[in-house]
């Protein structure tokens, strides 16, 4: 953000404030264009501090959010509002720092003198905004954007000393700004070796320089074309040649704190937090609100510790490793993509390459990603009115747009169409794409650990090298040989989801029934039977699993627990004995699933030969 200053003026009267607003606005959406030009580029030279070819693409969806639905009725609430919209709409490690630059330049600006603004302000201005974006991050590095603010502002604060025409002077300090995003290349051992320059330092230089262009086009001065500003290198890197940077922490995350007022231990606090979880930390402020972005393995962790600052606004979360293995993957003939409702186990999900997205869980009005943004302890413990939600269909179709690119085909399993609206958030965002011939979709009819036991096998099936049209047949047939068992300790949570009716959980919970639940042919819930204690509740269910062996063969199983893993200790000794097999997997379920279980819950599904 920079003050519009008129040429041919070195200092500025602040009297017409719609004017000024009006042009600040044309400045950034020029800044914004030049985001947009070089997007894909930006993202190819994506190295740090993550190779997640993502930089271009948070830089832009930040300066967009920027100036989106901006408040213009006076140029101090215009300039507040940009402050709280940098913050809210910052992406990413980049986006984040570009957004402690915006808050620190506007923070200085208005503590200038608005009647008599000069460009000695704007550069002292400059030169603390690089100084906040500094004091943001953790751990600072020098060859990254954060060297190309410092080196804008030092060269802007030389060239105002001269008192010369105040738009050649911006135009002028580019040149510093250029300088310095050149010296990437050789301040950073990881850019040195690929003589590449940092994508965010290149991102933030088109940004400004889109701006400074804007205000100053009268001059008619061109923009530099980037053939003739960097190293052609950089123009023919492909992040899929390079795999030595594999990131160190799985979940870029990120989140909006708002505080009960303006206080610096807040600040500290928050960064004191972040600063245990991970990397890449950058935390910053502006009045009430901070934001903050670290690198971590357990980001549920992160929002449940940051809440206790303040109230956790609005949060984000991206896997970076599996951004990581599509941009380098050379892709294939198929991708398998799943949602969370199918209770796989990270490993087998990373080992077998299954792409998953998450479903939604809201508690009290706020959203969470499901086993990403809040574990199944903290679902527990969390009051409120709680909920869930399918992926929205502009989730869907990014996630798929993606994959399409590097993937001939993609095989989606759907949880059950008849329990979720996920499986049409999957129609209507292949319709959006016009991708029905690119894009298989399987109604499952199971949740859970038997969707589960569905996907692994299509991930088994593509992994030895099986054609596409077997994998989905076979994911076709084994969605009518699997089953899945429910053994709960009370219908409560099933009532309030709205699975099971009022009156028949009520007059269940009346008789101490311990039911087991299941899902029927079309993959709607039903009620299996019930048992008038634990012990009932087991003999009844194993008696019913023994049956379906003996008739059909079980041929694979798996089970998963709400909050007691020791529920299924018995369950596991007695499948033992009747299949003489081991479980595919044993795992926690997904918050999602505790919503439908509840305490003491747990789990078994099976797929069966016949």
């Amino acid at each position: 953000m920079i003050v519009y200053i008129p040429e041919e003026e070195t200092r500025v009267t602040m009297n017409n404030e719609p004017a000024i607003i009006t042009r600040i606005i044309e400045s950034l959406q020029s800044g914004l264009a030049a985001l947009q030009k070089d997007e894909g580029l930006f993202n190819r030279i994506n190295v740090f501090p993550v190779a997640d070819a993502d930089t271009g693409t948070n830089m832009l969806l930040t300066a967009e959010g920027l100036i989106a639905d901006v408040d213009t009725s006076s140029l101090n609430g215009f300039l507040n509002h940009l402050s709280y919209k940098a913050l809210i709409s910052a992406r990413g490690n980049s986006g984040t720092i570009l957004a402690s630059f915006v808050t620190g330049l506007i923070e200085h600006v208005q503590k200038s003198d608005f009647q008599n603004f000069s460009v000695n302000a704007l550069s002292e201005g400059v030169n603390h905004a690089a100084a906040k974006a500094y004091s943001a991050v953790a751990n600072p590095k020098e060859g990254t954007m954060l060297s190309v603010m410092r080196g804008w502002g030092e060269g802007l604060r030389d060239l105002s000393q001269q008192q010369g025409d105040v738009v050649d002077t911006l135009e002028k300090s580019l040149d510093s700004a250029k300088g310095s995003l050149l010296a990437t290349t050789q301040q950073m051992e990881l850019l040195k070796s690929k003589n590449l320059l940092d994508a965010g330092a290149l991102a933030f230089y088109r940004y400004i320089e889109g701006i400074v262009r804007t205000i100053g086009h009268s001059h008619g001065k061109s923009e530099t074309t980037l053939e003739n500003l960097i190293p052609k290198e950089v123009f023919n890197y492909h992040a899929e040649a390079h795999l030595d940077e594999v990131p160190s922490y799985r979940y870029c995350t990120e989140g909006v704190v708002q505080t009960s007022g303006i206080n610096p231990s807040s600040l500290e606090s928050l960064r004191e937090i972040v600063n245990a979880f991970g990397d890449s930390q950058v935390v910053s402020d502006a009045g009430e609100i901070i934001k903050f972005h670290v690198h971590t393995n357990t980001p549920w962790e992160v929002f449940e510790h940051v809440s206790e600052i303040g109230r956790l606004v609005s949060q984000k979360t991206d896997d970076m490793l599996r951004q990581y293995y599509l941009e380098h993957t050379a892709g294939g003939p198929l991708v398998i993509l799943a949602d969370s409702g199918s209770d796989l186990p990270q490993e087998l999900i990373d080992s077998l390459g299954i792409d998953v997205v998450p479903l939604n869980l809201v508690i009290a009005g706020h959203s969470y990603l499901d086993r990403i943004e809040l574990s199944t302890r903290q679902f527990f413990a969390l009051d409120g009115k709680k909920s869930t939600a399918q992926p929205s269909v502009g989730v869907v179709k990014l996630r798929l747009e993606a994959l399409l690119e590097k993937y001939e085909k993609v095989l989606i399993i759907s949880l059950a169409s008849a329990l979720s609206g996920t499986f049409q958030s999957y129609q209507q965002a292949i319709k959006l794409l016009q991708a029905e011939d690119r894009v298989l979709l399987v109604d499952s009819k199971q949740n859970s650990v038997s969707l589960g036991l569905l996907v692994l096998n299509a991930a088994r099936a593509l992994a030895a090298g099986e054609p596409v049209e077997k994998i989905q047949a076979q994911a076709e047939a084994q969605a009518d040989k699997a089953h899945i068992y429910v053994a709960l300790d009370k219908l409560e949570t099933m009532v309030n989801s709205g699975r099971v009716r009022p009156n028949v959980g009520q007059l269940l919970e009346f008789v101490s029934a311990k039911p087991v639940v299941t899902l029927d042919e079309k993959g709607n819930g039903d009620l299996a039977m019930i048992g008038f204690g634990r012990k009932h509740q087991f003999n009844k269910l194993m008696k019913r699993i023994e049956a379906d062996h003996k008739q059909r063969r079980i041929k694979q199983y798996a089970l998963i627990y709400t909050d007691n893993e020791n529920v299924i200790r018995p369950y596991l000794d007695r499948l033992r004995r009747i299949t003489n097999l081991e479980p595919e997997f044993i795992k926690q379920s997904s918050p999602i699933y505790a919503l439908m279980a509840g305490h003491d819950a747990l789990a078994i599904g099976y797929i069966m030969e016949n």
